[in-house]
């Protein structure tokens, strides 16, 4: 059963919007993904299925040739065979705007864009320099036209320039779109991909970032990127998802992961008519390493009590700020001042191509909004002298994390 948020009457013809957040199956698994496309889709399909337009979080690179980037974390890739999954889905729109599609360079992202269209698919978030990758995806349903607009934070692989890669999250831009779009009368869409991994809340910046977009005129906001599930609100009649969680994202051998949170994720359906979005359906699922799984009964009623939880972040920001400056300083700060301690230690003396590799994760620590939200927060702490008080919420947050009330079916593995 999904949990069903209506804020006000549709007026005239409606059609619905199905998002559906990170898919990547990694490279070792991409065969095993493709011959299982349809049994692992099956139970989701009827809900994603029905919706009039489709978009997937398609968010790896599909190229077994490059070379990878140099990068902090992982790079992921798979093969074209993995699009499989995207037919059996039924999808109609594969969003390239995130941390990953970037993950072998430009050519083997515009590589991505081609075998996407190849198979049929219409892409968005990505192209053959800044301005391409900026540009609107424009659709249509029951005579109704909305522009997508689909983005990531700056980590790696977003393009410049002159050079290929993702559309890195602007917000001046994304709002001069925005303006742009409605002068011609278009419903908007903005689709996000960005965040904290494994915190179930928005950052502070993460919630007025979302609240921008909805008061410069979006329709309708979605993110995603965090593999794990965070709450949604509805922000001045504009429905926002802080992130539904992974939509298909096995492990490299296909077990249960560790961290529970990455199992559970929602479908959200957003219902349109002429003047905007007025309602949003969230369906709850188990991503699990050969099916996507609906909820039993008793899984869903707690879902719809532990989701009540994760929406409290946007109704109170003070709670908001609690929760993240505690992420922030159980997350252990040493991390990122080692990052800077590595750079600037003087036996390297500054010799940028001895320690190139090595500098990457400073260099996201800086450039990627959320990262530098981590470092900016940790030195805040440091400033006003909270070092004892700052990790009073990280009880609540281990709690959020813990998922107790989950069973997850062993025989899945």
């Amino acid at each position: 059963m999904s949990i069903v948020i209506k804020f006000r009457e549709p007026v005239g013809e409606t059609f619905t919007v199905a998002v559906a957040g990170d898919f990547c199956p990694r490279e070792n698994n991409s065969s095993i993904c493709a011959a299982e496309a349809a049994d692992i889709v099956k139970n989701i399909l009827p809900v994603y299925g029905a919706a009039d337009i489709r978009l997937l979080n398609w968010e790896t690179a599909i190229d077994t040739d490059s070379a990878p980037i140099d990068k902090s974390g992982p790079n992921l890739r798979c093969g074209a065979e993995a699009l499989e999954f995207a037919r059996a889905l039924n999808a109609q729109v594969l969003m390239l705007a995130n941390n990953h599609t970037g993950d072998y360079g430009g050519e083997a992202l515009l590589k991505t864009i081609d075998a996407c269209e190849k198979a049929g698919f219409v892409t968005v978030g990505a192209g053959a320099d800044a301005e391409a990758a900026a540009e609107a995806l424009i659709v249509e349903a029951k005579g109704i036209k909305l522009a997508i607009l689909n983005a990531c934070e700056h980590e790696f692989g977003f393009a410049r320039r002159h050079t290929a890669g993702t559309c890195g999250m602007d917000l001046p831009l994304l709002l001069e779109h925005i303006r742009e779009l409605k002068k011609q009368k278009y419903l908007v869409m903005v689709t996000l991909h960005g965040g904290h991994e494994n915190f179930p809340a928005p950052s502070p910046r993460m919630v007025k970032l979302f609240r921008a977009l909805a008061d410069g005129g979006a329709d309708a906001v979605f993110n995603t990127h965090t593999h794990c599930p965070l709450g949604c609100e509805i922000h001045n009649g504009v429905p926002v998802v802080g992130s539904c969680g992974n939509f298909y994202f096995p492990t490299k051998d296909y077990s249960i992961a560790d961290f529970k949170p990455w199992h559970l994720g929602y479908l959200p359906v957003y219902s349109f008519d002429a003047q905007g979005a007025w309602q949003l359906e969230l369906t709850p699922y188990l991503n699990m390493p050969h099916s996507i799984e609906l909820l039993n009964e008793k899984a869903e009623a707690d879902f719809k009590t532990y989701f009540a939880e994760l929406c409290r972040p946007f109704e109170d920001m003070e709670y908001c700020e609690k929760l993240f400056d505690s992420w922030c300083w159980r997350d252990d700060p040493n991390y990122y001042f080692q990052c800077m301690y590595e750079i600037a230690k003087p036996e390297n003396n500054w010799d940028f191509g001895a320690v190139h590799k090595q500098m990457m994760p400073f260099r996201n620590l800086l450039n990627c909004e959320s990262h530098h939200d981590i470092l900016r927060n940790c030195m805040l702490i440091i400033e006003e002298k909270r070092e004892k008080t700052a990790g009073k919420y990280a009880g609540k947050i281990d709690e959020l994390r813990s998922l107790e009330w989950l069973d997850l079916p062993a025989g899945d593995l």
